[in-house]
């Protein structure tokens, strides 16, 4: 009888420290992708949807800008900033101002490259963001280089350049090189479009990159 009652005992510690062993060697169900971060995998501006983690903003600073009162540069900052705070932490973003030449974000003294969406960075994107005057003239094609050797997913041009600054074949031509196809260029001019209908290099650029090309007026306030 006792000998029985031991081995019963016996059989249920086993019994207990098998199920114990299986427990640690059930696999736990990884997180669907298609919901994990599915939010995050995007960015807006002035309702254009870019889809990826890396953005670049390339946004024109030109004197015009400033013309009237500040106010469309003013507001590109303010749409841009907007933009930027929607970003998450595992986002990557930069910020490239252009006229003439390219005024571009630097956290450090190595600067030129892709940096989190965190709540440091983005306060530092608003000092510098916060600095930038409206001066000099437009020049897209060297800025619209300098974003694509990022390698970003999607670069956001935002300009009031008009037709004499538009992007030369050559510069067309380019910058395609440059691209590969692989980033998806967005062109936001807020200038107005030509009276002949005619679709500008800019425009050509961004269809061919499958991105889009839209002309906005700056005459309402930014949305907070």
């Amino acid at each position: 009888m006792k000998t029985t009652v031991i081995r019963l005992a016996l059989m249920t510690l086993l019994a207990v420290a098998t199920c114990a062993a299986w427990s640690f060697l059930v696999p736990v169900r990884a997180a669907d992708p298609a919901r994990v971060g599915s939010e995050s995998e995007k960015a807006t501006l002035l309702g254009i949807e870019g889809k990826g983690s890396k953005f670049v903003y390339v946004f024109d600073h030109s004197g015009s800008m400033g013309v009237p009162d500040n106010k469309p540069l003013d507001r590109a900052k303010a749409e841009l900033l907007t933009s930027i705070g929607a970003l998450s932490e595992v986002q990557q973003f930069y910020i490239i101002f252009y006229n003439q030449d390219q005024k571009i974000f630097r956290i450090d003294a190595s600067g030129g490259r892709l940096i989190f969406g965190n709540d440091q960075n983005k306060k530092l994107a608003q000092q510098f963001v916060d600095s930038i005057k409206a001066e000099g003239g437009t020049k897209h094609a060297d800025a619209l280089a300098l974003a694509l050797k990022m390698h970003p997913d999607v670069i956001f041009l935002l300009t009031d350049g008009d037709p004499p600054d538009d992007l030369t074949k050559e510069e067309l031509a380019r910058l395609e090189r440059l691209n590969g196809s692989s980033t998806v260029i967005d062109v936001i001019q807020i200038s107005p479009p030509p009276a002949t209908g005619e679709a500008n290099h800019l425009e050509v650029l961004a269809k061919r990159t499958g991105g889009q090309h839209v002309y906005v007026g700056f005459s309402k306030p930014a949305e907070k």
